[in-house]
């Protein structure tokens, strides 16, 4: 591969009828789930469907609020999480029958609250942020562990080697101790956040902003690197060893190898990026697209 590659799609999948706006890997690259924002998700094993489902709600005072907000896979791969509207689902994968589920509590009695971001460890904790700063953490069973109240509650979420939490709220980046709630580390950041990724053991972080998407080293605060951006949706994504950082613009994809200067760029024709997803292995992305499909680039 030389400094600059163009690839184009190795896949393109109909996925939906509306535009893909979640993406989520299972254990591996060939288990996925997809949502849009008419909150349909489906869920896709070796190339077959599972199952598919609406989530919309039937309360007319709810609909308004409704978007999904989460969808990340259980580490074994046999329960999915979503946090869509006012509630958070834990979904049977062989049957998408839910195996437990959490409504957030009406501020005042008449308010919704809704999750805004949900993360899964890889010990099998599920945790959210709510759009009234609470944030909460279950086990797999959906037992709950600990929650508690911060002005720093995230709308971006990652748990950071299974003990920790690390977000932003656009204007900070903090975490937390998932088993107390305890804020271990608050920074403000240079510019607002609009997008955000983290490798699983919490010690590298992408934060995007309008101008740039800078790679932190969460231990040090120190940003590693930083890539200029043009227009584009608030999207990035990190792989698991957090030495590929991918980013998109309107019609394509930029994929960075950090410390090199090796670059894909990935062309998207006859639709807008939606969403963006690296695969777990690292060696494939994944885009779900305005026009409803799901797209696959191979970059070896």
């Amino acid at each position: 591969m030389g400094a600059l590659a163009t690839l184009r799609e190795s896949s393109i999948s109909p996925a939906h009828t509306a535009p893909v706006q979640s993406i989520a890997f299972g254990p591996d690259p060939e288990t996925f789930a997809t949502g849009d924002t008419q909150r349909h998700v489906r869920v896709v094993v070796k190339g077959e469907p599972v199952f598919s489902l609406n989530l919309s709600s039937k309360q007319d005072k709810v609909r308004p609020t409704e978007r999904i907000r989460g969808l990340a896979f259980s580490p074994g791969g046999e329960t999915l999480y979503v946090a869509c509207g006012d509630l958070v689902q834990a979904l049977s994968m062989t049957s998408g029958v839910a195996r437990w589920s959490y409504r957030p509590p009406r501020s005042f009695g008449f308010l919704i609250v809704s999750p805004i971001a949900l993360a899964v460890s890889k010990a099998g904790d599920v945790a959210i942020a709510t759009d009234a700063g609470r944030m909460s953490v279950w086990t797999s069973e959906g037992a709950l562990k600990s929650h508690w109240w911060d002005n720093d509650s995230p709308r971006l979420l990652s748990f950071a080697n299974g003990e920790g939490l690390l977000g932003t709220d656009s204007f900070t980046l903090a975490s937390w101790k998932a088993a107390t709630g305890r804020k271990q580390h608050r920074q403000k950041l240079r510019e607002r956040a609009f997008g955000f990724a983290a490798t699983p053991d919490g010690a590298r972080a992408c934060i995007r902003t309008i101008h740039h998407v800078e790679l932190i080293d969460t231990g040090s605060n120190e940003v590693l690197e930083s890539y200029p951006l043009e227009f584009g949706p608030p999207l990035v994504t990190i792989s698991s060893g957090g030495d590929i950082v991918a980013f998109s613009g309107l019609n394509d994809i930029t994929v960075r190898r950090v410390g090199t200067d090796h670059v894909h760029r990935l062309q998207v024709t006859g639709a807008y990026v939606r969403s963006l997803k690296l695969s777990p292995d690292g060696r494939s992305v994944a885009a779900g697209c305005s026009d409803g499909t799901l797209r696959f680039w191979n970059l070896d």
